[in-house]
């Protein structure tokens, strides 16, 4: 022997081989406990890819929700509108402090009406987020009726409305029909 192999070869030898020295039940034992070893991994394996599967479609499957800013213009619109309960958003745009929400609704005569407000707000020292200014139709909102709406703003915040944001609408003007009837 020389000084550069070790007295022991056998930990050399990978351990999932069998050694050459056993007996056939030995080697049929070493054998079935590889493959109880193959198929218990493979069965991770696929229990972790099928989690990762039932997880992905789970959080596709939910609705998209708006941020409280969408919330409390939704509320602002209700307000708005003699019969709320005929309000359907169509479409939201959201920046940084600005919410656009485009809406139909039925007015006191039953014709459908299409609309869009944008609500800007300001986070204010005092009373934290403020609606600022509202335009319906790009037309300014009265400011007083928009100060007595700030009023409301933390009652709004502590039970938050309806955060879903509606589904994608064609572009064709029968997809923005409201079917009450």
């Amino acid at each position: 022997m020389t000084d550069s192999m070790p007295a022991d070869t056998s930990t050399l030898l990978p351990a999932s081989k069998p050694v050459a020295g056993l007996s056939a039940a030995q080697k049929a034992t070493a054998l079935r406990e590889q493959r109880r070893k193959k198929v218990k991994n493979r069965k991770t394996i696929a229990a972790i890819v099928f989690g990762l599967f039932v997880l992905i479609m789970y959080a596709g499957l939910q609705p998209l929700k708006g941020s409280i800013r969408y919330g409390i213009c939704r509320t602002f619109i209700e307000l708005q509108l003699p019969y709320p309960h005929t309000l359907q958003v169509n479409s939201l745009e959201e920046s940084h402090m600005t919410v656009r929400v485009y809406y139909s609704h039925i007015d006191s005569f039953g014709s459908s009406k299409l609309n869009m407000i944008e609500c800007e707000f300001r986070n204010d020292p005092k009373r934290g987020l403020v609606l600022d200014a509202a335009r319906v139709n790009r037309n300014e909102m009265d400011k007083g009726a928009i100060a007595a709406f700030n009023v409301t703003i933390p009652f709004i915040m502590s039970n938050p409305p309806d955060l879903k944001i509606p589904r994608l609408r064609g572009d064709t003007l029968a997809d923005l029909k409201i079917d009450y009837y």
